[in-house]
């Protein structure tokens, strides 16, 4: 007798040889984000602009000062963010004695965390929510779900810097995943609304999660859903009160009006547009995997087997919601790093049930193309860098760069300005202007420029630092530097001498300040 063979036990195969060398390059890529993380960890200088302030706000904050003061005095500095980092970071700080090390470890470990509760939430929805549901299938996917978001390349890039970005998703997911285990506990239940709360006072627009829960619980439970969109909202208020009310006022300058800058919607296509199409694929398993979501009516009707349907997509949504707001100028891809996590979501969820269900006919046969397309968009340039590339995003450990500015920024005699905030911070010296953040408010009339620019004519400052030729600025540096200060800079110093990415300058008047000899200054 002839056995017929059965197409969907051919294709079920078929997917698990497949997502089995997929896992073994998310495995490759993952380790190689280990190594990153020790090399940004050993690294002693600025890897991304904004960690110079997080890292003064952190050492502050150790001394017993306040990150929200007036801006209207020296020094002219402002803190974007609410606190929950700074003050996370200045404990680690406090034991280790390294601030920026300590802050890059804390981000590494939250962006390794945040895979792992992308990875818990998959194999919650992979098996109802129920562990005598639990299967190889639903493990697989879970786990390559938590390696592609590490993967992911603008979350190998951040995901080790010293910055406020991955703690706050951390929060948001670990809240995600607390509501959809606990939702029915009468204790137990009120744990995700600390750590929605936690993600939004460590990142303002960090609110995809308790969104996402708001709304699944509001689905299932109109009443319910209200109460705990009340509680939120409404400890968010009290909270936000009592700070506004110890700053006088200026966590609410800090953390909103200096936030609000130019907004352009040719920024969302630099920052928002580029990744999705540099990730179509995963794109558009994302969004085939949350419509099947959407669309399905599990066994499953009650209460938990509706949240679980309906979390995750509308986690994935809201992100995508919060990500337009990249079209602020000096946005970067940390905007896009909580759709990221909520785009990989789906897709393990969508892996999980192909592995788990045996459709008929050629339905059979949908399960192996999606998983070619996702193991084609992981190896090849337009998802994560090929795998011969992994230098171009490679923490050089060459420092001579970055020791040479911090002499020269240590042994200038007088006043310094530098636009690598971190090597000021280094070299002991005040932060007494930041370009970006100064420069947006001098734009929007919230700030004078006028005193910054009489310092310049004057030659107040013994040395400039710089990461671009003044001669020719880039658009970077027009974002960092209003017009008039390019002019005032270009017009009243004069570069000496360039190492690495930094151009040292001087005043043009000779003798119009001197500098202290030290070891390796000329």
């Amino acid at each position: 007798m002839k056995l017929e063979p059965d197409p969907a036990r051919t294709s079920r195969l078929i997917s698990l040889l497949l997502l089995t060398v997929t896992m073994t390059i998310l495995l490759f890529i993952t380790a190689q984000f280990f190594r990153r993380s020790v090399a940004a960890i050993r690294y002693p200088y600025e890897l991304d602009y904004g960690e110079g302030q997080v890292l003064l706000d952190t050492l502050t904050l150790m001394n017993g000062g306040s990150i929200y003061d007036a801006p209207d005095s020296f020094p002219f500095t402002v803190s974007n963010y609410p606190p929950v980092y700074h003050v996370l970071a200045a404990a680690l700080s406090s034991v280790t004695g390294a601030p920026l090390a300590s802050g890059r470890a804390l981000s590494a470990l939250s962006t390794l965390l945040a895979g792992a509760f992308v990875g818990l939430i998959v194999m919650m929805a992979s098996t109802r929510g129920r562990p005598t549901h639990f299967s190889p299938a639903a493990a697989a996917a879970s786990t390559a779900a938590a390696m592609l978001f590490v993967s992911v390349w603008p979350v190998f890039i951040w995901g080790v810097f010293m910055r406020v970005d991955m703690l706050a998703i951390l929060f948001s997911l670990a809240g995600l995943w607390a509501h959809l285990r606990w939702h029915a506990h009468p204790v137990l239940r009120h744990v995700c609304v600390a750590l929605f709360l936690l993600a939004v006072f460590t990142r303002q627009a960090a609110v995809a999660g308790a969104a996402s829960a708001i709304i699944t619980t509001f689905v299932v439970d109109r009443r319910r859903g209200l109460r705990m969109g009340a509680a939120f909202c409404g400890a968010v208020i009290a909270i936000s009160a009592v700070i506004y009310a110890a700053t006088h006022g200026q966590f609410y300058f800090h953390t909103v009006t200096a936030t609000a800058t130019a907004f352009h919607w040719a920024g969302i296509l630099v920052q928002l547009w580029y990744p999705l199409a540099q990730y179509r694929w995963l794109t558009l398993l994302a969004a085939l995997g949350a419509i099947i979501a959407l669309r399905s009516r599990e066994s499953d009707t009650t209460s938990a087997g509706e949240q679980l349907r309906l979390a995750v997509p509308a986690y994935m949504v809201v992100s995508f919601l919060v990500s337009l707001t990249s079209g602020k100028v000096g946005s970067n891809i940390n905007y896009v790093l909580e759709l990221i996590a909520g785009a990989c979501m789906v897709v393990g969820m969508l892996v999980g049930r192909i592995l788990q269900e045996r459709p008929p006919g050629w339905r059979a046969w949908m399960g192996p193309a999606a998983m070619i397309i996702l193991l084609i968009q992981i190896v090849t340039p337009s998802l994560t860098p090929r795998l011969t590339d992994w230098w171009r995003f490679r923490i050089d450990p060459d420092t001579s760069a970055g020791d040479r500015a911090l002499d020269r920024l240590r042994y200038a005699e007088g006043p310094v300005f530098s636009e690598d905030t971190t090597l000021l911070v280094l070299a002991g010296r005040p932060i007494e202007y930041q370009c970006y953040e100064l420069t947006q408010l001098s734009l929007t009339g919230h700030w004078d420029q006028r005193p910054l620019l009489e310092r310049f004519n004057r030659h107040d400052f013994a040395l400039v630092l710089l990461r671009f030729d003044i001669a020719d600025p880039t658009p970077l540096a027009r974002t960092r530097f209003t017009p008039e200060m390019l002019v005032a800079i270009r017009e009243n110093y004069r570069p000496v001498e360039k190492r690495g990415p930094y151009w040292f300058l001087v005043p043009s008047v000779p003798g119009a300040v001197g500098r202290r000899a030290s070891p390796g200054v000329s």
